[in-house]
């Protein structure tokens, strides 16, 4: 249930301006950019932000661009009629419905909600104290124009550990050769910096050692006015019990070299990572992956991966990827296709966890990853 935050004693929509047409747009377009906000049942605070001035414009690379509110093409998806006999529901992400013309962006971020701008959260976030990510991830290499991915959803709780502190399962593009590397991400992450237990939809892009996570810097160009990078998705998976999943695709428009992020069954467009922001990824990845990704601050345990059990506990226990496909090139279009042979594990720590072993159910890739808290560092 979300709160609408009012401008004096009515709800924004129904002011009444007794002045001219212009000045009644001029007038209610000032308050819209300035006190359009919402509150949801998880106290997070949304901001209703002109499309237009959204930060990502500030980007170098992105003064002269145009938004494009859709891509000119989408890539049929490939998933088999018979989906819905291996599927678990599907989890709802909290949305805020913004104005046309607007898009809502997430402003707390726990306790770096009063920090002075969203600039400096993403740097908090990068004190040189912690170690890479940990990952359990299957991989595979070739040129690629996205991906798709059902992931389960699960909450797992990261632990009373020193900060910075996350856990979470992704789908990953990348090009270039470390560590001169273009890449991005898009998943559902329970990380410190959000302030709570839930899990989030979380974004993120890397360009030769420098990116962005969600709207926090200029980069991803948001174009939903529904649904926003960083919201908590819920209901959440419980071992023994209901199994909830969401699913994700990027796919690169052919026309523009944008890269489209999509959510949902139905497909959601949210927005788009220009192709001019990468050095090395331009025109197509070189790897897509999927699987799971843990990070805890050095000499500490690190948080539980996917449900807290690893593989072999099978469905209903262990975190799962299903329906992992990759864009390729076909004659003259763009299918989904599942892996082939050439997939391979990469798990930076075996000790703590564990991807696999690799199936295939109508016509898309599916395994099991993750394990519990870890001291394998």
């Amino acid at each position: 249930m979300l709160e609408e935050i009012k401008y004096g004693d009515k709800p924004l929509q129904n002011l009444s301006l007794t002045a001219s047409r212009a000045e009644c747009l001029l007038v209610k377009s000032s308050i819209l950019n300035q006190f359009l906000r919402f509150q949801n049942e998880y106290g997070q605070i949304f901001v209703c932000v002109d499309i237009n001035l959204q930060q990502s414009m500030e980007h170098p690379l992105l003064h002269n661009h145009t938004i494009q509110t859709k891509p000119t093409s989408v890539p049929p998806s490939g998933t088999s009629a018979d989906l819905e006999s291996f599927s678990h529901p599907d989890a709802r992400i909290s949305s805020v419905t913004c104005p046309h013309g607007t898009i809502p962006v997430l402003r707390s971020y726990g306790k770096y909600q009063n920090a002075q701008s969203p600039r400096k959260i993403e740097e908090s976030m990068s004190d040189g104290n912690h170690f890479a990510p940990h990952t359990a991830m299957a991989g595979i290499a070739g040129t690629y124009y996205g991906y798709n991915a059902r992931i389960s959803i699960y909450q797992p709780q990261v632990g009373s550990g020193s900060e910075p502190r996350f856990s979470g399962a992704i789908a990953y593009l990348q090009s270039g050769d470390p560590p001169n590397t273009s890449s991005l991400y898009a998943g559902c992450v329970d990380p410190h910096f959000y302030g709570d237990s839930h899990a989030h939809l979380q974004i993120h892009w890397n360009d030769n050692g420098r990116g962005c996570t969600n709207l926090l810097c200029p980069g991803f160009v948001q174009v939903s006015n529904k649904i926003t990078p960083g919201a908590v998705i819920e209901p959440v998976s419980v071992v023994n019990g209901t199994q909830y999943a969401v699913t994700l695709q990027v796919y690169q428009d052919s026309r523009t070299r944008l890269w489209w992020l999509a959510y949902g069954e139905d497909g959601h467009q949210v927005g788009y990572w220009p192709g001019t922001i990468f050095s090395h990824m331009t025109d197509a990845a070189k790897l897509a992956s999927w699987g799971g990704v843990v990070q805890g601050k050095r000499g500490k345990p690190l948080p539980p991966m996917g449900s807290g059990e690893l593989p072999e506990k099978g469905p209903r226990r262990a975190a799962y990827i299903k329906d992992a496909r990759i864009l390729v090139n076909r004659g003259n279009k763009r299918v989904f296709l599942a892996p082939g042979v050439d997939l391979f594990r990469y798990v930076s720590d075996p000790s703590c966890y564990k991807v696999g072993p690799f199936g295939y159910a109508n016509g898309g890739l599916e395994f099991f990853f993750g394990g519990p808290e870890c001291h394998g560092y």
